[in-house]
């Protein structure tokens, strides 16, 4: 429900004429060696992605560029279904995976400022019944903040916690927690280094729930996202999404891809489109505002933006993956974001807060 853009030629392209075109619409200084040539309008800009799309054997992708005060473009290129031909547009949805994460921790610094909840929070203090194992508890506590940077040291899923195939749609996360006791079990002291681990993402699913009194679907969808300006993005499958929905594909030639519920829904159940997230990479840029109304604190962002629990922050390493939010320097610029896969479908959503767009 993961994957980093490096390790996908399609996002590395994407990212590299995206970032140039971006970084020439800022006005940035070129360096002291020129780049190749890139798209310096929209519709070059469409025709290199759709080289992209072709060689890489890709149906279609949808795309938004955005500044702090409007969207410079948001629509698609390609096929958001084979069969039916049916274009990319700017309000076509997608599976966007482990984007997800990113309204998790927007979900509990929401909360945190509401206080009903302390990110520096020991785990087994604000949820006991929770099903984890720390054998250094005494000396390096799970905390909230470890569970969303992800330095507990808990495991990643097993092959049997991906995909639900047989039961319903939404489990409980704390169901989810006792069924797969075993991925919840610290292997090194928490909070000395960061490895992914999408079941504590059900973790922080579950927090939100608990401390809010709601599931974790209607919470971030009533306090984050309809404040964004959601309309019709969800986790549930409904039949109005369902109608807005890419078809996941793979493959060359590229086939089908079935749509498969997913137990750790927190982690990665997202469905949205670029316009919905344009929205949200114009709140980063802003400090958490969107037009007149503050959605999270620009405090909030910050924190959100570099790590503070791993070993390596804690003695000067400024960037790196904090709550659902890796930072990283390209070249003079600093990017933040977050990536996504799930059967089907890759994402990535970033900006560069020092050239205000994203």
């Amino acid at each position: 429900m993961s994957k980093s853009r490096r390790h996908h030629p399609i996002l590395a392209s994407l990212s590299l004429i995206l970032t140039a075109v971006l970084l020439s619409s800022c006005g940035a200084a070129p360096g002291p060696q020129q780049p190749p040539p890139t798209p310096t309008t929209i519709p070059g800009l469409q025709e290199a992605i759709q080289k992209i799309l072709t060689r890489d054997h890709v149906p279609g992708a949808g795309i938004a560029l955005v500044n702090k005060d409007k969207v410079i473009w948001a629509g698609g290129v390609g096929e958001a279904r084979l069969l039916t031909k049916t274009p990319v547009t700017a309000d076509t949805m997608f599976r966007v995976g482990s984007i997800t994460k990113t309204f998790v921790a927007l979900a509990l610094l929401k909360l945190q400022e509401e206080k009903q909840i302390d990110l520096n929070a020991k785990l087994a203090d604000i949820a006991p019944t929770l099903p984890f194992q720390n054998p250094w508890s005494a000396t390096n506590p799970v905390t909230v903040a470890n569970v969303l940077e992800h330095t507990t040291g808990f495991n990643d899923m097993l092959p049997s916690e991906v995909y639900n195939v047989f039961g319903k749609a939404d489990i409980d996360p704390f169901a989810i927690s006792q069924r797969f006791k075993q991925t919840l079990v610290s292997r090194w002291p928490p909070g000395t280094r960061m490895s992914d681990s999408k079941p504590g993402r059900g973790v922080a699913g579950y927090l939100v729930g608990r401390r809010s009194h709601q599931q974790f679907g209607p919470y971030t969808d009533q306090n984050i996202r309809q404040p964004l300006g959601r309309t019709v993005g969800d986790f549930a499958p409904t039949d109005k999404i369902n109608g807005q929905l890419a078809k996941g594909s793979d493959g060359n030639p590229p086939h089908r891809v079935p749509y498969l519920n997913i137990y750790l829904e927190s982690a990665g159940d997202l469905k949205s489109s670029p316009a919905e997230l344009a929205k949200l990479v114009q709140m980063f840029l802003n400090g958490g505002k969107v037009g007149n109304q503050q959605i999270v604190s620009a405090d909030s962002i910050a924190r959100m933006e570099y790590p503070q629990t791993t070993l390596a922050a804690r003695n000067g390493l400024k960037y790196g993956y904090a709550l659902a939010n890796y930072s990283n320097v390209d070249g003079p610029v600093v990017q933040h974001g977050h990536d996504g896969g799930i059967s089907g479908f890759l994402s990535t959503y970033s900006y560069m807060p020092d050239r205000c767009v994203g």
